[in-house]
């Protein structure tokens, strides 16, 4: 009897601790939306330069010569998803100028809110234990926190809100029967309806090939913007189904101007966040909430220290480090270690005006040594190295393996004499 009694009460107290942990989750996501933060962009003229792309797009829905299926391609950080966002509000927006949207009718208002019940949203998602066939619709809250808390949002900002780092996301063939579900029903408020899909190269051959007719030919006042950042993933079929608008990124000048006006920070901070940027505006805005300039500067420092050596105990900590960050940041490391090779083999041959750095990073001491170790006769073989782990990396290959792997081969490569 007592132990019938006791067993109860266990289940009783892990049933409530389960209880309100899901009850201070949910609550921390409803603050994010109730919340608007103050990065929530939506309007043309909130999205620093690109001035010629903004107008030719404002011009052709002026004219009404809008494509029923759009490309916004761009890198990593150009902006090419808050320019999706302020051309839906445009498309919307019942009170619209020759150059922005209002933002003050109820359309600008609920698209700004991401609650326009004739804006639909795609992007790329996962399978849980909870969800065995998920779509957009499933992880909709978490969306909207994170894109209006920042719309230059990053697959690896989106993976860490999902708490999914080691997963990979996907658009599945689900995804494309929901949009299609959707769209054969009538519009909410009787106008234009639009479908943006975030990084339409993550879609599997399933998923693009289902959407392919309706992409062909929409139902009528339906408007594709698929946010593409790799053109070079996507279906030839795709491609062939849209009008492709480039997104350059933006200049080191509009990101210092588009972070000191956001941000309030002092000139030299916003200056060496933009530089180090390199047209990426979400790096540099990470490099401003994250109190640093680049968070990966300090691991490459290490790492090439440790490998060069090698020390092997304090290498293998290194690794164990490395290899518990997270597929997505792992990726992200090499992609910045490629960069920084690159970088001292510049400064090597004193080409300093086509590095950039910041003022910290020009005063490390190791920045000033290690570039030495960098010359013709290594940097094309480190830069393989580099690739070669990113690629075996991104194809779930076990990091610690080739992370020493790397490390030695790398140290090889830093002990070549100068050819």
């Amino acid at each position: 009897m007592h132990c019938k009694l006791i067993s109860c009460i266990v289940f009783c107290y892990s049933v409530f601790v389960s209880l309100q942990r899901l009850f201070i989750k949910f609550l921390g996501l409803l603050v994010g939306i109730l919340i608007l933060a103050y990065l929530c962009i939506v309007q043309f003229s909130q999205i620093p330069g690109r001035d010629e792309t903004k107008a030719k797009l404002i011009h052709n829905a002026q004219q009404g010569r809008i494509s029923h299926a759009l490309m916004f391609a761009g890198a990593e950080g150009s902006g090419n998803l808050a320019m999706a966002w302020a051309f839906a509000q445009y498309l919307f927006c019942s009170n619209r100028s020759d150059t922005d949207s209002c933002g003050e009718c109820p359309a600008c208002i609920k698209v700004s809110k991401l609650g326009h019940p004739d804006l639909h949203w795609a992007f790329p998602v996962v399978n849980s234990e909870d969800i065995k066939k998920a779509t957009s619709n499933d992880y909709l809250l978490h969306w909207r926190t994170l894109l209006q808390s920042n719309p230059y949002i990053r697959l690896y900002d989106w993976m860490e809100t999902l708490e999914l780092e080691n997963r990979q996301l996907e658009i599945r063939a689900e995804e494309s029967s929901e949009i299609i579900r959707k769209l054969s029903l009538k519009a909410y408020e009787g106008g234009n309806r639009v479908v943006i899909i975030w990084l339409p190269e993550k879609m599997n051959a399933s998923s693009s090939n289902r959407l392919l007719k309706i992409l062909e030919e929409p139902p009528p006042g339906v408007v594709f913007i698929l946010v593409s950042e790799a053109l070079d993933s996507i279906l030839p079929t795709i491609l062939s189904r849209v009008q492709l608008v480039k997104i350059m990124a933006p200049s080191t000048a509009e990101i210092e101007t588009f972070l000191i006006e956001n941000f309030g920070i002092n000139p030299q901070s916003a200056a060496d966040a933009s530089i180090l940027s390199e047209g990426n505006m979400a790096k540099a805005i990470h490099a401003v909430k994250d109190k640093e300039v680049d968070p990966h500067f300090d691991n490459f420092i290490n790492w090439m220290r440790l490998s060069y050596v090698p020390n092997i105990p304090e290498l293998l900590d290194w690794i164990d480090g490395t290899a518990k960050s997270g597929r997505e940041n792992q990726k992200n490391f090499l992609q910045y270690s490629i960069e920084a090779v690159r970088k001292c083999l510049l400064l090597n041959f004193r080409i300093n005006s086509l590095v950039a750095l910041s003022e910290t990073e020009r005063q490390n001491t190791f920045m000033q040594r290690f570039p030495d170790r960098i010359h013709g006769g290594n940097v094309q073989r480190l830069i393989e190295l580099l690739s070669d782990a990113m690629y075996h990396i991104e194809r779930n290959g076990n990091p610690k393996v080739i992370f020493l792997d790397t490390s030695l081969k790398i140290s090889e490569q830093l002990k070549m004499p100068v050819r």
